[in-house]
């Protein structure tokens, strides 16, 4: 469960102090913490990027909107306190944010920007304090601050006030001193800011901040003349030999959107229509037809990286591309304007009843990963993309959160008025190009169960087809858990990529390789859909029958060969079995080996084991409640372990439920 301490309790409202004098704001994705807090004027990371060509529309709605009017004015507030001290820009080394984790927990360090000796982890309240740390702390301080001066010169453009622009100004002298420093630069790619995918989100970042200030007479002509030498026109070429790379296609495509758009941004911003024309030809024309399957036809708009979070991640620069196309005089083709409007459907199609989404692939915060969260990429399509479809979730996504509308992409983008709520789904919905679907149901208690299939795999996936994940009664009960930071993999981090970590099925103890096929039928009587899939000479069949508040699970292997069959359930609390009975330690039953000790394995603690002649009835407790009740019966008698598993972070612990069994063909039958 959840670390809950005084310690943690006290440095947590020390930070908030800190970090809020404007008071709190709702969760933003900033840097993957449920507990990260910030001023308005910091924005959301990623943000969506825009200039100067949307200052008129937010000096008409501070003019004309009551909710406008109080956003600009709490702007301005914490813009007062930004500008009591310079811009911060370290002249160290900027690393991997992926190292800005605790490593005896796995949860994401909070980012404090005037304290850089220790950082906090928000579980249990201890600091801590590595090299590699520093270095993620220092590239989270550049990136805030030209967050900052981004927003600065939104405030600037729309109040006039030169101080904002001197600000600005100052924070680009000290940039460009910064890219002046050659030894800082990365040996392998030469990378400034750890890898070129950096290196793009701060020059987006900066393009915007020049263009919105550059008319300014805080700048002198010896500035500009500096800034666009020693700044853009010393990344952008770096930034377009790696999008014309070789080996681009063997890389993440999210890079590649940062890219793309950091050089169209940078093109505009210093009035060199060559890069703007060539980000503009890496970006929208290149990356959705290669990136989204079916489009053109049918896409159901989920990104091919697997992972919810670097759907979001490229959307906000595929977002930035799209403006820049328009901007350009060029409105993209119908098949592009589909594409990126597939993108904001698909996470729609996949929310429960509280807005939650489902993690999958890498990143993410199971208990605070929200669509209400990436409220900034739909103001755009509400206010900018297609009114009638987006605007009903965008007012649901404030009703159902509780976020009150005042920030950069509302003002920028986002529609006069929200009228009632609705839009988000309270029935079975499926991705069919994913192979991905969704049951819901609101009686006898709300409940949400999403079941992959899934026939590509890329990048940032998981092997974990055929998984149920399950929401009910307003909790998460068994989610999908995501990864923590990448540099936490020699530690753990291979637990939350493995298949051990998912609701699924597996043989002989090995990940779950291969592709599946889904058979989605909700208009069945119960609402039902399996999943089918073929490897290594296993074929393994999953029938999910949905009948709320009852999940049943027919699971079926066929090898060609004598194998072990595995099957593994995850929920939140403390799992007790009532049948069979197990000991402790786990001892080898039916001429099985002992379960691996090591790799994705020894992150199961506390086993006990035993056999199952007949059936297996086993409750997940919450707080000494029941949450969760199974009964599991099988063809033939099998192997049970019960154990505990690491959430994520870890102090966020979950009930493990795993059968083996040997055979050429098996079947299990599962009610949850």
């Amino acid at each position: 469960m959840r670390a809950s301490t005084a310690q943690a309790g006290g440095e947590l409202a020390a930070y908030r102090r800190a970090a809020l004098p404007a008071g709190p704001q709702p969760w933003r994705p900033y840097i993957l913490s449920p507990e990260d807090a910030a001023w308005l004027i910091e924005d959301a990371w990623p943000s969506l990027y825009f200039g100067a060509e949307r200052v008129a529309e937010i000096r008409r709605k501070v003019d004309a909107l009551p909710w406008a009017r109080e956003a600009f004015a709490l702007m301005r507030e914490e813009a007062e306190q930004a500008l009591a001290v310079p811009p911060l820009v370290p002249s160290e080394p900027c690393g991997w944010r992926h190292d800005f984790y605790a490593r005896r927990t796995a949860a994401h360090l909070l980012y404090e920007p005037n304290r850089n000796d220790a950082y906090l982890d928000p579980t249990t309240g201890a600091r801590e304090e590595l090299p590699a740390q520093r270095r993620a702390w220092a590239l989270l301080t550049h990136e805030r601050t030209f967050r900052l001066m981004r927003s600065l010169g939104v405030l600037y453009g729309v109040a006039g006030d030169e101080r904002y622009a001197a600000w600005v100004a100052e924070g680009m002298r000290r940039v460009a001193a910064y890219f002046t420093h050659h030894e800082f630069h990365n040996p392998k790619d030469g990378a400034l800011y750890f890898q070129p995918l950096y290196d793009a989100g701060i020059l987006l970042l900066l393009a915007n901040a020049y263009d919105l200030t550059r008319a300014s007479a805080a700048y002198t002509a010896a500035d500009h003349a500096r800034i666009i030498h020693d700044i853009f026109e010393d990344r952008v070429p770096a930034l377009l030999a790696f999008l014309a790379s070789d080996q681009r296609s063997t890389r993440a495509p999210n890079m590649a959107c940062f890219a793309a758009a950091a050089v169209a941004a940078s093109g505009r911003a210093c009035d060199r229509a060559d890069w703007r024309d060539q980000g503009l030809a890496a970006g929208l024309p290149l990356q959705l037809p290669r990136c989204l399957p079916g489009l053109g036809a049918d896409p159901d708009g989920l990104w091919i990286e697997g992972s919810i979070f670097y759907h979001f991640y490229s959307l906000c620069t595929l977002i930035a591309l799209y403006e820049e196309e328009v901007l350009a005089g060029s409105e993209p083709a119908a098949a592009l304007r589909e594409g990126v409007a597939a993108m904001l459907a698909a996470p729609v199609a996949l929310a429960d009843q509280e807005l939650r989404l489902p993690v999958l692939g890498d990143l993410g915060a199971p208990r605070a990963w929200s669509l209400a969260a990436y409220r900034h990429c739909y103001e755009w399509a509400a206010g900018r993309l297609d009114r009638e479809r987006f605007v009903p979730v965008l007012a649901a996504l404030y009703a159902g959160s509780g976020a009150r509308r005042a920030d950069l992409s509302a003002l920028a983008y986002g529609p006069d008025k929200l009228p009632a709520p609705g839009g988000v789904p309270d029935r079975p919905t499926v991705l069919p190009v994913a192979q991905i679907g969704v049951f819901r149901a609101t009686a006898p208690v709300p409940t949400w169960l999403l079941f992959r299939a899934g026939f590509r795999e890329f990048g940032h996936d998981h092997p974990d087809r055929l998984s149920v994940f399950l929401h009910a009664a307003g909790r998460l009960i068994s989610p999908d858990l995501g990864t923590p930071g990448y540099a936490l993999r020699p530690d753990h981090g291979h637990y939350y990529r493995s298949t051990l970590a998912h609701n699924t099925l597996f043989a002989d103890e090995a990940d779950l390789q291969g592709l599946a096929t889904l058979d989605w039928r909700p208009a069945a009587t119960p609402p039902q859909a399996r999943g089918t899939l073929t490897h290594d000479g296993v074929t393994y069949r999953r029938t999910v029958f949905f009948d709320a508040p009852f999940i049943v699970l027919l699971d079926e292997y066929d090898a060609e060969a004598e194998r072990r069959f595995g099957w593994v359930y995850h929920a939140y609390g403390y799992l007790a079995v009532a049948t069979p009975a197990l000991a402790s330690p786990a001892t080898p039953e039916l001429g099985l080996p002992p379960l691996p000790e090591d790799g994705p394995w020894r992150m199961l603690t506390a086993r006990r084991s035993g056999e199952a002649a007949g059936r297996v009835a086993a409750t997940w407790l919450v707080d000494g409640r029941p949450s969760l009740r199974l009964w599991t019966v099988s063809d033939a008698p099998f192997e049970v372990t019960a154990a505990i598993a690491p959430g994520q972070p870890y102090p966020d612990t979950q009930g493990t439920l795993l059968y083996r069994a040997p055979g050429r063909a098996r079947r299990f039958a599962t009610v949850l």
